[in-house]
């Protein structure tokens, strides 16, 4: 018997093969992009945070403002990381899929109630648009969000209110459920944990039950919750320095204040089409939809779920308002930042579910055509995608090289500021996580690397290939210089990780390699390529002959450092 496969369903698997596509590009983009080394606002909203609540005793530090938000949840789970993972960031960037997971699950519940009244006849219809959804969710626009294991709290910012609007809108009548609508409310309060935007939730819900018409004790509790909230979050409040405001944006720069929210609210179809008009254009196609869905739902307010995702999307144009009333100083195309992207594209997806049965009536009018015009959707992201696939070898290199620098304690500003703006904030986060070997401080390259210094190391007969390609000082620092060159062990064909730096059998210096080498690759071997070092060395202990010395694959190498750590070392790499 022949099976008749018809072309709707081929377009069916095409979507289902790029959402798996989708989604393991952009894990192994995480597996690529991954470093054990805190970024940024990690050292002080993550080490420095741990170390006050566990080696100080801080308890006011769970609640203390990171920026203008208060990242209680967040932090619950940098506690966890630390606390049960080494702090080696992996269990909070997998938190970060699981959320998006999370949300994808959340939006396809919505799907399915929003298309309750299409028959199995539709169902076709309704599976394409729950892979495109996925799509959506997971493309790698949002990376920083993704591979960032900060942050967590970007996606519960967002995805807290959506469930919270959810279960309001589960609790209306004919159901009426005081558990759905208790639930609703404990998650809307948690929101104001997750980021400064997540107290909007609150007073969000509140207005969706005036427009709604629930009941007055409904409305009353939720009105409570929402002046409690605000009310706790903004005591003892500081406005953060180095921003703009939301007034002074609206009063001195109006229409740039204008671009901003359009260029946030449409930055999926910028990094898409890389232009500016575009996402500018999709920024007010998603406010004019949004507000002609408004108006009908406004005459006739019975449709719950759909008035949630439209308060979930004014949700996300708050957040967008605020966001650039704080970075508008920045420049407009500050918007476009991939972090932005994750309520961007949540609100895209809310849109999406609210055409939907447009979407599938078209569909069923017009398969072919609408479903080719649907797959430019994953066609147009897949490029980005694609992206996560590029090495990150020699930027992951440079921030465990600065890590050494903190667990040297040596202010080389140039190296730090990769990981963190100042070697001065990065030194005082990190003075206890090293102390007690927290996070990179425990990682075998670095842990204790630094008392090292002056002991003696272990005589080898193998020898390394390699050089000793350049010595310079570090500004405002006298006692390290910085090095850097290449050591390869040719007869196993490996890299050491770690080199000690010697003299007359005493340790003088420390140095990782892992820094890309493709003339080395060239003319050595393959194996090679990552055989490029950068360390300290002491520097008064410079001069003369000294030995590079690998410790895992035991093997030295005798090279003549220079007379001063001003000259560099020109090497000449044999075939």
């Amino acid at each position: 018997m022949k099976i008749s496969i018809s072309k709707e369903n081929l377009w069916l698997a095409a979507f289902r093969w790029a959402a798996f596509l989708m989604v393991v590009l952009a894990v192994i983009g995480a597996i690529n992009s991954y470093s054990p080394v805190p970024f940024w606002d990690m050292w002080n909203g993550y080490l420095e945070f741990y170390t006050k609540v566990r080696y100080e005793g801080d308890l006011s530090a769970w609640w203390q403002q990171h920026n203008e938000h208060r990242i209680v949840l967040a932090r619950i789970l940098f506690w966890l990381d630390l606390s049960w993972f080494s702090g080696s960031g992996k269990f909070l960037i997998i938190v970060n899929f699981l959320l998006v997971l999370c949300s994808y699950i959340i939006f396809n519940k919505t799907l399915q109630e929003r298309l309750i009244d299409y028959t199995a006849k539709f169902e076709l219809s309704k599976k394409i648009l729950n892979t495109i959804v996925f799509i959506i969710l997971f493309s790698w626009i949002q990376k920083e969000n993704l591979t960032w294991a900060f942050q967590s709290q970007f996606f519960l910012a967002q995805l807290l209110p959506l469930i919270a609007l959810f279960l309001l809108s589960e609790s209306v009548e004919p159901r009426s459920s005081s558990i759905l609508f208790s639930l609703a409310c404990v998650i809307a309060i948690l929101a104001a944990g997750s980021m400064a935007n997540g107290i909007l939730a609150l007073p969000l819900m509140f207005v969706y039950a005036l427009v709604i018409r629930l009941s007055k004790p409904r409305i009353l509790t939720l009105f409570l919750l929402s002046t409690i909230t605000i009310t706790l979050y903004f005591y003892d409040y500081t406005s953060p320095g180095g921003h703009g405001s939301l007034k002074d944006a609206l009063l001195n720069n109006p229409f740039g204040l204008f671009q901003y929210l359009l260029l946030y609210l449409g930055g999926p179809f910028y990094h898409m089409t890389l232009s500016l008009i575009v996402a500018q254009l999709a920024g007010l196609f998603l406010i004019g939809s949004s507000a002609y869905f408004s108006l009908g739902i406004l005459k006739k307010p019975s449709k719950p779920l759909q008035l949630a995702l439209l308060f979930f999307i004014l949700y996300i144009g708050g957040t967008a308002l605020g966001t650039g009333g704080g970075r508008l100083i920045f420049g407009i195309e500050q918007a476009l930042s991939s972090r932005y992207q994750t309520p961007a594209v949540m609100a895209w997806a809310s849109l999406l579910i609210l055409y939907s049965p447009r979407i599938v009536e078209k569909i069923e009018s017009k398969p072919l055509l609408t479903i080719r015009l649907l797959f430019l959707i994953p066609a147009l992201l897949l490029p980005q995608q694609l992206i996560a696939l590029t090495s990150k070898h020699a930027s992951l290199f440079e921030k465990e090289i600065a890590a050494l620098a903190l667990e040297f304690r040596i202010k080389d500003q140039a190296q730090i500021s990769l990981v963190f703006p100042t070697a001065e904030g990065a030194l005082l986060a990190s003075k206890t996580a090293v102390e007690k070997n927290l996070s990179i401080f425990g990682h075998p390259n670095i842990k204790d690397a630094s008392l090292l210094i002056g002991e003696k190391a272990i005589n080898t007969t193998t020898q390394c290939i390699g050089n000793l390609d350049q010595s310079a000082p570090i500004p405002n620092v006298s006692d390290y210089v910085k090095v850097r060159g290449w050591l390869y062990q040719p007869d196993d064909k490996s890299v050491p990780k770690i080199i000690y730096i010697t003299k007359n059998n005493t340790i003088i210096g420390y140095a990782l390699t892992g820094q890309p080498r493709d003339d080395v690759a060239i003319a050595i071997d393959s194996k090679a390529r990552l055989s490029g070092f950068k360390g300290y060395v002491l520097a008064d202990k410079l001069e003369g002959e000294i030995m590079l010395q690998g410790l895992d694959s035991e093997c030295a190498l005798n090279v003549a450092s220079a007379p001063s750590p001003f000259v560099t070392h020109n090497a000449e790499i044999e075939n």
